[in-house]
């Protein structure tokens, strides 16, 4: 049996209301060929057959549930299947007699094919798709110190146009897992939408982010002077903040300073039409650096401010960025005697404005095509692409065989024909000669066949200058060329002595190698010019040498 052609022109998916998914496909086609025989007491044929099946459609309804550990389950809801037509041409010995009952055996072939085609889905749904979900993960790592559970909080919700997930989206800490003492808000998508794909993100996931870093204490910070810009006038130094707190300087006079900013209580994210707020509150507590870099303690305040977030378009981009409220501080302790709240306010104001949200800003970016804030969530929008491959996947069980077998031989056969017909004539037209200039040519051809090892292949080429104008052999042999055992690169090509000899040869029997050297080739002011005019008696006439070398056999493996 051999699959000569199978084609799935028209594939849809949809969402049936209280069910799941309605997967359908038509207009496929399927041609199919092989052999038969048969033998008893009284007789035996054998010869080839043909079956062409057209207009073959399949619909399958999947009912889609979740299990007790939160992942996705399919189920066989329905199933039908309809072949519009089934041509079967028989050759043999008494074909003839075969082909009287055509018609009957279509129609039996149609019948057969249509009842066996739901059985293989339903049974492929049940031992490959239903498997696999349950393989699929519903938790990931986010970092040493969190994960984030997206699994499904309760079965997908399908209407006439639109399928619903609800996805856990909590983080948790990896050491102790806890429950998060906030509950979930709802997500009521709106009803009006154009994408293909929406994706919401409530307040309750990042601030389950925000919690499990805050109880894992991960998320005090420190300022130092170097994070302030070089521009600005106001320094974390006990110079700037003596003049806030005059007894930091008289205490600590000239030193840098570092604040520690620790979070007092987790940050809390809300989320409305209007954009999104962090409300967050912090323990500041700053220290004079003393010569030995060891700290000095000046006080501690307790600030709280709201951050609020927007999102706007830039090209095909969407970008957000942070925009602080005020500040709100009071002081907790003090080292240093009376703080001025309001002074204090000013500068904690400065630094937060400066420099924490600028280095926020730089490293936020967000990346898609729709973002809109709705209460309590935030909604991504896009338009993707689809791949129905897993739905013909459920196919494999029985047809995956016969296919690989088919493709197999198929494959075989082509490359064999390819190298027959296309690879072999193409090699034929390679040259093995090459025109160097107007005297000689090289020839590289082949000196013997191909010698392959189990990690390498040796092509022995010929390596040889002749002549255009009367081609003979050399005077002299090439040597062995024995490459070395060790190699440690993909490719060597060696040249032996032969190549340049024979060039030698080439070009002296040619007369090319004679040139002459007159006085004008010698430098100007060179301190050989009188001398050779001198030996040479020459004075006033130039000086002229012709070279013509004579033929020298040359050794073996040596240049003459």
């Amino acid at each position: 049996l051999k699959i000569q052609s199978f084609q799935l022109l028209n594939s849809t998916i949809v969402p049936v209301p209280s069910v799941g998914l309605r997967v359908s496909v038509t207009d496929a086609f399927a041609e199919v060929s092989g052999e038969w025989q048969w033998n008893n007491w009284m007789a035996s044929d054998r010869g080839s057959f043909g079956l062409k099946i057209e207009g073959l459609s399949i619909s399958v309804g999947l009912k889609l549930g979740k299990n007790p550990a939160g992942r996705l389950t399919a189920d066989t809801s329905a199933c039908s299947t309809h072949i519009s037509s089934v041509q079967v041409r028989i050759d043999g010995k008494w074909s003839w007699l075969y082909n009287l009952f055509d018609s009957q055996i279509e129609s039996a072939l149609r019948k057969a094919m249509e009842d066996q085609i739901c059985k293989v889905v339903s049974r492929s749904i049940s031992y490959n798709l239903q498997p696999y979900l349950q393989t699929l993960p519903v938790t990931t790592k986010v970092d040493k110190v969190a994960g984030i559970d997206y699994s499904l909080v309760g079965p997908p919700v399908a209407t006439s146009d639109s399928l619903d997930l609800h996805l856990k989206g909590e983080f948790f800490s990896r050491a102790h897992r806890s429950a998060t003492p906030f509950p979930p808000p709802a997500l009521p998508f709106p009803g009006d939408h154009d994408r293909m794909l929406y994706f919401g993100i409530s307040s309750s996931m990042f601030n389950t982010a925000g919690y499990v870093y805050y109880q894992a204490g991960v998320l005090p910070f420190d300022i130092t002077d170097d994070m302030i810009p070089k521009k600005s006038t106001l320094r974390l130094s006990t110079s700037s903040f003596g003049s806030l707190v005059p007894q930091i300087g008289k205490s600590y006079p000239g030193m840098l300073m570092k604040l520690k900013v620790s979070p007092s209580s987790p940050p809390s994210l809300t989320i409305a039409p209007e954009g999104l707020s962090l409300l967050s509150t912090e323990d500041v507590q700053a220290f004079a650096i003393l010569p030995d870099s060891s700290l000095a303690p000046l006080f501690v305040l307790d600030v709280s401010t709201t951050i609020s977030a927007t999102a706007g378009m830039k090209s095909d981009k969407i970008v957000g960025s942070l925009k602080l409220g005020r500040l709100e501080l009071s002081v907790k302790h003090s080292d240093v005697g009376p703080l001025s709240v309001k002074l204090m306010q000013a500068a904690m104001n400065y630094i937060a404005a400066n420099v924490l949200l600028p280095q926020i800003n730089a490293h936020l970016l967000l990346v898609n095509p729709v973002l809109q804030p709705h209460q309590n969530f935030l909604l991504f929008g896009a338009d993707v692409r689809h791949i129905w491959s897993w739905f013909y996947n459920l196919f494999d069980e029985k047809i995956g065989s016969a296919i690989r077998r088919s493709l197999v031989d198929k494959v075989c056969q082509e490359v064999s024909h390819i190298v027959s017909t296309k690879l072999q004539p193409y090699l034929q037209t390679l040259p093995v000669t090459a025109n160097i200039d107007m005297v000689s040519g090289i020839d590289y051809s082949l000196m013997g066949r191909p010698v392959a090892t189990s990690n390498y292949l040796d092509l022995n080429l010929k390596g040889e200058f002749f002549s255009l104008a009367h081609r003979s052999a050399a005077p002299f042999s090439p040597p062995a060329l024995s490459f070395p055992a060790d190699h440690d690169r993909m490719l060597y090509f060696g040249i032996s002595s032969y190549l340049f000899n024979t060039a030698g040869y080439v070009y002296y029997q040619a007369g090319a190698l004679t040139f002459d050297i007159t006085d004008d080739m010698v430098r100007r002011g060179s301190q050989n010019r009188p001398k050779l005019r001198a030996i040479f008696g020459q004075e006033r006439t130039g000086t002229a040498f012709r070279l013509a070398p004579k033929l020298a056999t040359p050794s073996r493996n040596s240049l003459a």
